[in-house]
């Protein structure tokens, strides 16, 4: 025995940082591993989302109550922050929405093509 491999025999082993499975390590199987990411960009996603809506309605609203004399402009005899409260922050909300929602189907649609691959 002189520790080399009987001839007609070849010796295979795992690139490094590949797990296997009787390795003792976890092994992942690539739909928990794609499933994974999809959830972690939807976070990401409605996390971003939300703080750009928070801070546009609060700058809204900042701007409402700091500009003066808007409550003397009266078009229609109802003050103008009313009615940009109650009308301009209303397509806003649509296009946060809009927004979030070709976010959520793009990572969607590009989950599905990982997972199809896989």
């Amino acid at each position: 025995m002189t520790g080399d491999p009987a001839p007609g025999r070849t010796r295979v082993t795992a690139p490094d940082g590949e797990r296997t499975a009787d390795s003792g390590l976890p092994a992942h199987d690539d739909d928990a591993v794609y499933t994974a990411s999809l959830r972690r960009a939807q976070l990401r996603l409605g996390i971003s989302v939300a703080l750009g809506f928070l801070a546009t309605g609060i700058s809204a609203s900042l701007f409402i109550a700091l500009w003066p004399g808007i409550h003397e402009i009266r078009p229609g005899g109802v003050p103008l922050d009313w009615l940009l409260q109650a009308y301009g922050l209303y397509p806003v909300v649509l296009a946060w929405g809009v927004a979030f929602a070709v976010g959520a189907e793009r990572n969607e649609r590009r989950w599905r093509a990982l997972s199809v691959r896989a």
